[in-house]
Parts: structure tokens; sequence; C-alpha cells
């Protein structure tokens, strides 16, 4: 017989045993998946009916000493067989109850020491939940309570016997109502709040301790023999947080904790009188929060929020809270500003130009209520219309605020002199066009082109970060005021100076003419000595630009200068900190060839470096003046004198300005045609 080939046996046994393999590893599977279908059925059908934590059931002692034992609901259960057993001196005794509910009050009390609880499902299901003994032997005593009115947080101080831990509960009607939170230790801490152990209360909380053990299955909490009662008040504390949101535009909203006390005053600091004015009430059952008027360009406004403990008080020995001080610097914004077109200009709609609603006057003062796009929406007849904003000049001191400091004096008192000696009919007079220009509020209108307005603003802040204020004399200047002085100028000429000056600066310190003042010394019968000061004939032009390449038209325009335009700006250096203004070579305004720029002294450079870094270019006769050199269609702008008179409106209504800064009030005024009430504010009644 012929031999099989080596190895065929082997081969056979390998492919004998795979099949055992694969048919076992097959079984194995089908066990598994019927393990777990099973697994699966019976978790749907009986294990996620019972939980195993200290949830699952909870024995509960009342103030009449009984217990109520609860435990977690069994999903398709019917009813629930209870069965307690327990042993006290009359020996050994057993309860049990069917409930439909997922709790019962049981016949045990604490003094018995221990008891055996069984509960199980009835109906369908028999599935037992628990099973334990526990024992009731616990103890809390010693308890102290101490709320800080501070911080809102109530602390406790206790004892524990029998191995208990501190369960923190809410109770009500003398019972347990909710356990808040379980304690190991003999002291405990409770806080109140978005954030704390326990919300505010709409009124009061009754908070009791209660010695409690919690097991893996099974919980037992005893009556809470100490309680404390606390309201939402004394939990509010003193604590007073503010939260500030910037709303752009200079508009700021506060938001504020909840604090004891009857009601919440925003108060706002007045420099002027040094104290707090109350600007708004907020009741305690209100939204804590406050949304600012919009508020001035580049002015610092500092407000905070008490908490009053009674709303007939109002001074701060009956604050319960008070907030840090909230500090409020704004920004440029041209909301609210008074501008004038320097042409006459279409109106639209919109700031898109969707449709044309008008034409606006030049030079007419007007209040802006929106800006979009580089249009200005202005204020006309109750409306908003959107006009161009590169023809506009803006009030500067609505639109830069503190930024700078103002003294226009060619509006009540001009300080045009040609080196220090008097300009007849100029100095310490009104200047001719600027009658409307010093306000009864001790303000200026401030006139300057937009464009050229935010240049400065950019001048103004580099002179801040160098310790420095920018301090302005005069911005826009009406042709009539440049076609005066010029005249004036002129017949000034030949005449001859004074012999003293109109600053009172004694002659000495000036630089003057060579052999233009002679010193004579005169010793008096007394012996002493006095210098007698004597002027040499010379006239205001040799003065202001004798022997020098200059003229009388380099310090004064003869018909139309860029001031005539809004471009232009007379301004100095003061100390930041003191207000004082920095020594330059001249005095502001000396029409004379020693304010040229060739004569600058540190100072006045300092001042052209700020000016020319902003974009505004210098003019060699006078150290003081900068102007910007980019703006266009000058010579069709109009010159003529301003007045700030017309209809403004702020967050609270409208008013009517009139050209001295007051307002129409608690009166009825026709106003182009159209009859007008206003109230004492000077608000328009709609």
């Amino acid at each position: 017989m012929p031999q099989p080939k080596r190895g065929y046996r082997g081969k056979r046994h390998k492919k004998r045993a795979l099949s055992r393999i694969r048919a076992t590893l097959l079984s194995m599977g089908a066990t598994l998946v019927l393990v777990l279908v099973v697994g699966l059925a019976w978790w749907f059908l009986w294990g996620n009916t019972v939980g195993v934590s200290s949830d699952d059931c909870v024995l509960t002692e009342q103030e009449d000493g009984s217990m109520v034992l609860s435990w977690k609901e069994v999903n398709g259960a019917e009813s629930y067989i209870v069965k307690v057993s327990w042993k006290d001196a009359d020996g050994k005794n057993t309860y049990e109850a069917t409930v439909e509910t997922n709790s019962c009050k049981i016949p045990i009390t604490s003094d018995i020491g221990s008891c055996t609880i069984h509960v199980q499902t009835g109906g369908n299901l028999t599935r037992t939940i628990v099973d334990v003994s526990t024992n009731l032997s616990l103890g809390l005593s010693g308890a102290s309570w101490h709320l800080n009115e501070e911080t809102g947080v109530l602390n406790a101080m206790y004892s524990l016997s029998g191995g208990a831990t501190c369960s923190v509960c809410l109770m009500e009607d003398g019972n347990v109502a909710e356990e808040v939170m379980t304690v190991k230790g003999e002291s405990v801490e409770i806080s109140f709040g978005d954030d704390g152990d326990l919300p505010l209360p709409d009124s009061t909380y009754t908070i009791g301790l209660c010695a409690s053990r919690v097991g893996k299955e099974f919980s037992y909490i005893g009556y809470a023999t100490t309680t404390y009662t606390v309201s939402r008040s004394q939990l509010l504390g003193k604590d007073m947080e503010v939260a500030v949101e910037d709303e752009d535009g200079n508009v700021y909203t506060f938001t504020w904790n909840e604090t004891a006390g009857s009601r919440y005053v925003v108060q706002q600091y007045d420099e002027e009188s040094g104290s707090w004015l109350n600007v708004a009430y907020v009741a305690t059952d209100a939204e804590r929060t406050y949304t600012t008027p919009h508020l001035d360009s580049f002015t610092t406004y500092t407000y905070r929020i008490v908490a009053e403990d009674s709303e007939a008080a109002e001074s701060e020995s009956n604050y319960i809270a008070i907030s840090e001080e909230i500090v409020c610097e704004t920004e440029a914004s041209a909301i609210y500003c008074t501008v004038w077109p320097m042409l006459s200009l279409t109106a639209y709609s919109d700031s898109e130009k969707t449709q044309r609603v008008g034409t606006v006057s030049a030079m007419k003062a007007y209040c802006v209520l929106d800006e979009a796009d580089g249009m200005f929406g202005v204020l006309v007849d109750g409306e908003t219309w959107y006009i161009d904003s590169s023809t506009c000049m803006i009030n500067l001191t609505e639109y830069l605020g503190d930024l700078c400091t103002y003294d226009i004096t060619n509006s009540y008192d001009s300080v045009f002199t040609v080196h220090e000696f008097e300009f007849p009919g100029v100095s310490g007079e009104v200047v001719t066009g600027f009658e409307n220009m010093a306000l009864n509020d001790g303000t200026f209108v401030t006139p300057l082109m937009y464009s050229v307005a935010d240049k400065l603003m950019d001048a103004a802040l580099m002179a801040l970060d160098a310790g420095y204020r920018l301090r302005i004399y005069e911005s826009y200047r009406p042709a009539v005021a440049t076609t005066t002085l010029y005249s004036m100028g002129t017949s000034l000429l030949s005449q001859t100076i004074p012999t003293e000056t109109w600053t009172g600066k004694s002659l000495s310190e000036l630089e003057m003419p060579s052999n233009a003042v002679t010193t004579e010394t005169i010793v008096n019968e007394d012996g002493t000595i006095t210098l007698k000061e004597t002027v040499a004939s010379l006239t205001y032009a040799d003065v202001m630009y004798g022997g020098s390449s200059y003229h009388l038209s380099n310090f004064l325009a003869a018909k139309r200068s860029r001031h005539n335009v809004g471009v232009a700006v007379d301004l100095t250096l003061e100390d930041a900190e003191t207000g004082e203004e920095l020594v330059m070579q001249t005095v502001m305004h000396d029409l004379s060839q020693y304010s040229v720029t060739d004569r600058n002294t540190t100072n006045a450079n300092i001042l052209a470096s700020i000016m020319t870094s902003a974009g505004l270019s210098p003019l060699v006769s006078e150290w003081w003046h900068f102007q910007d050199d980019e703006v266009d269609r000058v010579d069709s702008m109009s010159s003529v004198p301003v007045s700030i008179e017309g209809w403004k409106q702020d967050v609270y209504g409208r008013r009517y300005r009139l050209a001295d800064g007051s307002y129409y009030t608690d009166c009825t005024v026709t106003i182009s045609g159209t009859e007008y009430d206003f109230n004492s504010d000077g608000y328009l009644i709609e």
C-alpha cells in the first residue's frame, strides 16, 4: 500500500483543530450576544429601577419623632412593600405597609437605637430595592450661628456624636424639606446667591442642622434640633460691585449686584460743588442697571452706586452699601455737537443719500444727531437730515471738551498788541465779528473745520502725553474781523508808540530796536538813585517790522486768511497739572517781528513739533498760528459772524438755544412761524 506523503496527516489534524476553534468561538460569540441581550433586557426591566447611591433610600426624622422613609422611584412599579423591624423595651416589633408612592411614614423613633428596613416593589415586579440595618443613635448639640452681614455668609459651629455627619437642611413647617449639603466636620459655612450654596430666598430661609449618616444605599437624617431663620435682606450683604460696559458714543451702562437696602441711588460727582448729586433711583425689585445719557467728549465723569437704608433718607449716614467710584473718561463724539455748514448743502433722508429732502443754510447752527458714511445727521424742523460733514465747522468746546482749554479773548477782551504796546481800538476790546462767541455760562463758541478738528485732537493728545495741554485763543475768524483789523492796523503804522506798554511790562524787559530806549540816572535829594527810561520817537511800524523784511500783511491778512475758512487756530501750551502757560518769546497775538518763528524759544519749538506732527503747518510770522493746507474749496466758503443760536437736542429732548447760550424756559414762543411751549428746564413740551 502506498504511504501518504510526509506531513499530510499533520495538515489534516491542523484543519480539524481550526474547525473546532471556529466552532468554539462561534458558540462563545452566540453566548455573549445572548448574555448582552438578556443583560439589556434585565437593565431595562429591572436594573435601571434600582440605583446604588446615598440618594436611593433616606430616613428623615420628623418634628413629632416619627420617621419618613423615601427611596428612588422604580420605573414600572405599581406599588412598594415596606417592611421595618426593630427592638425596643417591649421586645421585637415589625411594621409592614404597601404604598403607591416612593415614600411613607413609619412608626419608629430615634431612641430605638437601630432597625432593619426592607423595601421591594409590588405588582408584577418583585425586585428588592434596599435591605439594610441602620443605627439611629446619632447626636448634634451645642450649635451656634453667626451671620456676616458684610458678606452675607452664614456660619455655624456644633458638636457631633455617634459617628454622625452634619446635614444642612431647609426646613418647612418644622420638618426637613430639602437637604442642602452634608459636612463631616463640626463647623459649616453657607453662602448664598448665584454662585453660593443656596440661591437667595424670596423672603426667608429657615435652616436646620441635623445629625446624619450617609451610606452606600441608605442615608439617615435626624431631626433638626437647632435652626436659624434668615431674611433675604440680611443675606444680601454690603459688598457692592459694579460692571461697566462702554456702549460706544460716550454712553455707559452700569450693572451691579443686589445688596441690602431699600433702594439704590446712582450718583455723579459734581466738581463745582464738590458733592455727589443723585441722578437716578432704582427700586430693589427692579433691574439693577443704569445707562448714562450721552456724555460730553473728552470729559472725565465720576459715578458711584449707593444702597440706602430708607427711601426717605438721603445722607451718607443712611447708606448701607457704597460702590467704588466709577470713572468714565470719554472720547471724541460729534453727537449733540453744534456744527455750521460753510456752504449751502443738499440734505438727504439718510447717510446713503437715498432721497433729497431739502437744503441747509450756510453758517447756520445745527445740532448733530447721527454720524455715518462721512455725513452728519442734523436736526431740522424735528427731523434728521443728512449733510456732507467735510464742509462743516464743529464747535471745539463741545467736540474736544476738556482735552483743551479755551480763552477766546477776542470775544470779550482782546490781547492783540504790537509788541505789548496798545493796539488802539482793539486791545482790551471785543473784536468786530466776535460778539456772539462768549456765552453766559463762561464757555466759548469755537468753530473749526471738522477735519482740522480731528488733527487738532491728535495734537492735543500728543501734548497731554508730554505733560502739556493746548490752550486755544482763536479758531474761526469772520471776514469782517479780518478786514477791520487790517484797516485799523494800516492807520496805526505811522503813529508814535506810547511811552508805556499796554501789558504793564517794563521797557527794559522788552527787546526793542537799537537806541529805542535810553536810560537816565537821576540822583535824588535823599541820595537815592532813580533810573528814568525814555523811549525814542518810534512809530508802530518801527516796532512792528522796522529793519526787517516783514510787513503788516505778514501779521494781519488784508482780505482773507485761513482763519476765515475755519482751518487755522491760534494756540499755546500750558502745564497740564498747574494750568500755567509756558513762556514763549512773546505774548499771544503780539503783531511784531519779535513773534516770528526764527526767534522761537525752546517752548515754542515744542509747540511747533507737536502741531506739525499732527499734520498742521506753521506760519513763519506767528509762533502761535497753525493751519491745515490740505483743505480744498476754501474760496467758495462763507465767512460771516457765527452764532450758536438754534435747536439743540440731547437724550432728554429738544431745546431752543439763544445766541448767549441760554434757553427759552417756562414760556410759549413763536419760532420761524411755529408756536412752541417750553418747560422749566427749557425742553420742548411735545
